[in-house]
């Protein structure tokens, strides 16, 4: 075998190997797109246990995947709206904040928790959610509706001073 002969082999044997170095990782990108679909048909056939488990699963394997805000964000869903396990949703939308704060759920999760406490009937925690929106998001497309929310709720609670105080 002559050099030139030679040489094309190590270049096709480098080629190899940087292709096979490189399929795992797009396999593991399709591995989790399919894990991923197969928990939400779970969720869409309203099987909210073996969702949950099967989401809890998915961001422990899978924590830095795109899919791992959407995991945890289905599961206060569940608990939330299909499930009306408010106290069970709340510290579940606090990790969805501090986990992922670049989510785009992060300004849905935070209005959940202010309605969680409206459900649990904890006026004054509500109030208090919606007020931190006002403060975490101030740039936030709903932070004056939010602004209205706490004022309004701590009218009602008879926290005049709080209600002024934010309504300024």
């Amino acid at each position: 075998m002559g050099l030139g002969m030679k040489k094309l082999v190590l270049v096709g044997l480098a080629v190899a190997v940087v292709l096979s170095l490189a399929l795992p990782a797009s396999a593991q990108v399709k591995s989790t797109w399919t894990n991923w679909h197969k928990i939400e048909l779970q969720y869409r056939a309203k099987k909210y246990d073996e969702a949950i488990k099967g989401f809890r699963q998915f961001i422990k394997d899978f924590p830095t995947s795109d899919y791992a805000d959407n995991s945890l964000w289905l599961i206060c869903e569940i608990k939330y709206s299909r499930q009306r396990k408010h106290a069970e949703a709340l510290p579940l939308l606090r990790e969805l904040i501090a986990k992922y704060p670049q989510s785009n759920y992060v300004d849905d999760a935070w209005f959940r928790i202010a309605e969680c406490y409206s459900y649990m009937r904890k006026q004054k925690e509500r109030a208090a959610a919606y007020a931190e929106i006002v403060e975490k998001l101030p740039d936030g497309d709903r932070t004056g509706y939010a602004a209205m929310r706490a004022v309004q709720v701590y009218y009602d609670t008879r926290d005049y001073p709080k209600a002024a105080e934010l309504a300024q």
